[in-house]
């Protein structure tokens, strides 16, 4: 079993104890990008960077793909801090689900257009647009 596969069973089990917020899909996201992708990981803390994928630095996003929301833009995007765009090459946005990650974006920051929100402080790429990309 690998090592993302460990952690959604955890998410499973917390799952059976309640409707609990945790951060375990991040987790997740990042060890399959480690073991699937063949991500390299850089240590926790490292300014916007969580890892390089072929020579790429990559900022990791997860998202909880079981959520069911009435506005399918409200939650299918993936947001930095505008501050780290120049740092930052690809966002790597993967959905995690409890059978593990059936649908995942590698995009490049410099290539897809963001939304500037939160005055802007923060720029949002929206799903529907990472989606168009084409690396």
């Amino acid at each position: 079993m690998k090592k993302w596969e460990i952690v959604l069973e955890w998410r499973k089990q917390l799952k059976e104890w309640g409707d609990y917020d945790n951060s375990l899909g991040g987790t997740i996201a990042e060890l399959w990008a480690v073991e699937e992708l063949g991500m390299q990981k850089v240590p926790a803390g490292t300014k916007a960077i969580d890892g390089f994928i072929n020579g790429r630095s990559v900022n990791v996003k997860a998202k909880d793909s079981r959520k069911i929301y009435t506005n399918p833009d409200s939650q299918h995007y993936a947001e930095i801090k505008t501050e780290h765009k120049d740092v930052l090459d690809d966002i790597l946005l993967v959905f995690v689900n409890d059978d593990g990650i059936k649908e995942y974006y590698l995009f490049d920051v410099k290539k897809v257009m963001p939304r500037v929100v939160n005055e802007g402080k923060k720029l949002r790429y929206v799903l529907k647009d990472i989606k168009s990309y084409k690396r």
